[in-house]
């Protein structure tokens, strides 16, 4: 099936949550859509370590500039244990990778980054953690899509803000589950944009102004993935063997101050309905259950 060859379909496609997307096109599609993640992850302008996110980095790092405000989750999801090994999958250009290479429950740090850039430079920086008994390694990629041939497992596993740019992702899911280790302290830890209202609404407007004038080819040609990310897809990939912990961010300061004021009538499933589908990003952790 092909339906991103059509604008309405090319439209579906970004609109309806990525399971359902990547199962209705055909390889062809899935092949040249991964091509051109591959290709847009290393040509991009700004995703050079001086470039990316206004130029946070691992040298700009500081616990005191918590820009994107996770650390306090972060910090949370490296506990209690010692020694940690940790694999961070995307770490772009390191600024939380920093945070959690100095996290004193860490004692080995690998990461997998498709960016060349990112990778040069992250390896760079790893030499120089400060640390007794720290080890770092890269799973190494040779094409778009995840790969690797280490029997290491890791007690934790870390997206931050980079599963969205997937789209085969309960193949990278799959993947990487079988590097986590198999008890119950080994946790994996999403902190992704949501897909749901303001996501929506965005696209919609997108649709009008861009997706239906003559751009169309040229989006059609050049389309990676920036699929926002739902609590269901989650759930479907803990295969019933993990436990799914998720809170939602909302952003929007009207829905904030409608919650607030609400909190003494709404009923709970309403206030946290409102507060999934106007949210715009999610912490989801999920937990070994045996």
């Amino acid at each position: 099936m092909n339906i991103i060859k059509n604008k309405l379909g090319f439209y579906l496609y970004l609109l309806l949550p990525i399971r359902f997307s990547w199962s209705l096109i055909n390889e062809y599609e899935k092949k040249r859509i991964l091509e051109n993640d591959y290709r847009f992850n290393n040509s991009r302008d700004d995703y050079r370590p001086q470039d990316y996110q206004e130029g946070m980095s691992w040298d700009k790092f500081s616990i005191k500039n918590d820009y994107r405000g996770w650390m306090s989750d972060i910090n949370t999801f490296l506990g209690p244990n010692k020694s940690l090994s940790v694999l961070e999958i995307g770490p772009g250009s390191g600024f939380y990778s920093r945070y959690i290479c100095e996290h004193n429950n860490v004692g080995h740090y690998s990461f997998y980054e498709i960016n060349e850039s990112f990778s040069i430079y992250l390896k760079k920086k790893l030499k120089f953690v400060n640390k007794k008994f720290f080890t770092y390694s890269e799973i190494s990629i040779n094409k778009p899509s995840l790969s690797q041939n280490t029997k290491f497992k890791y007690d934790r596993i870390i997206f931050l803000s980079s599963f969205h740019h997937m789209p085969n992702r309960k193949f990278v899911f799959d993947k990487i589950d079988c590097l986590l280790k198999k008890n119950k302290k080994s946790k994996i830890l999403f902190i992704e944009p949501t897909h749901y209202f303001f996501r929506i609404v965005q696209l919609c407007k997108k649709f009008i102004w861009t997706y239906g004038n003559d751009k169309y080819q040229f989006l059609y040609d050049n389309l990676s993935t920036h699929h926002f990310c739902t609590l269901k897809e989650f759930k479907l990939f803990s295969k019933k063997n993990k436990t799914v912990n998720c809170k939602f961010i909302v952003q929007s300061k009207k829905i904030r101050a409608f919650l607030s004021f609400g909190n003494k009538f709404l009923p709970t499933p309403i206030a946290n309905f409102i507060k999934i589908f106007f949210s715009h990003m999610m912490i989801v952790t999920m937990i070994n259950k045996n």
